[in-house]
């Protein structure tokens, strides 16, 4: 049977793992914890949370993202041990940047912060996703590269970290001011795939010194 720690218990447990970390003090830890790491693995795999405060609160989050049911898509290939891994590895993290400078004990710390890092893992996971995602539904298309090609001087090319696709769909939608579906057939391609496009593109023109506004030049 696992033994069951106090909360001074386990704040001195965290204290000598971070002053001098070993494969001992990792072990009780992780035995400590491993029931609120492994709730939060399986609310992601198979939605179980019930009445779980802490999970209700990191629903709420997800929700207010509108990415939970994306969530559960993604996750539901994944082995359930995959997951307890990376939600470990990220709870360790945790631990490195806890400080114990007169502010919460750990066991504050890490029910509040934790669904916090947990929820960055996740979005970063979803946004790899849709990343791929677009880039093979991008090769997939029949856009006529002629025509596409006829844009690629749009806002002097060498400039612009755009592809010739990103940079046309831009040109279409605030140069001759056409709407997603307008754009989508046009090109025959999905009102979806058009919005993917310019919202991929929107994101890469960030720091370039290239606006929207440049777009309407042409």
């Amino acid at each position: 049977m696992k033994k069951l720690y106090t909360t001074d218990e386990i704040q001195q447990l965290i204290l000598k793992y971070k002053k001098s970390p070993s494969s001992d003090l990792y072990s009780k830890i992780n035995d400590a914890f491993e029931g609120f790491i492994i709730k939060y693995a399986h609310f992601i795999k198979y939605n179980i949370h019930s009445n779980d405060k802490d999970l209700n609160e990191f629903a709420s989050i997800l929700e207010s993202y509108n990415i939970l049911k994306c969530i559960y898509n993604v996750f539901r290939t994944w082995d359930i041990e995959d997951i307890i891994g990376e939600f470990r590895i990220i709870f360790f993290e945790c631990i490195k940047k806890y400080k114990d400078l007169n502010g919460p004990k750990f066991t504050g710390y890490i029910y509040n912060y934790y669904k916090y890092d947990i929820f960055k893992w996740l979005k970063k996971q979803l946004d790899d996703v849709m990343n791929s995602a677009y880039i093979n539904e991008v090769k997939d298309t029949n856009i006529d590269n002629e025509i596409i090609d006829l844009y690629e001087h749009i806002c002097i090319s060498d400039k612009t970290p755009l592809t010739s696709i990103e940079k046309y769909i831009l040109y279409l939608s605030y140069g001759k001011q056409l709407d997603d579906t307008s754009i989508s057939k046009l090109l025959n391609i999905s009102r979806q795939l058009v919005n993917n496009i310019k919202i991929k593109a929107k994101k890469t023109l960030i720091g370039s010194g290239i606006t929207l506004e440049d777009f309407k030049k042409f």
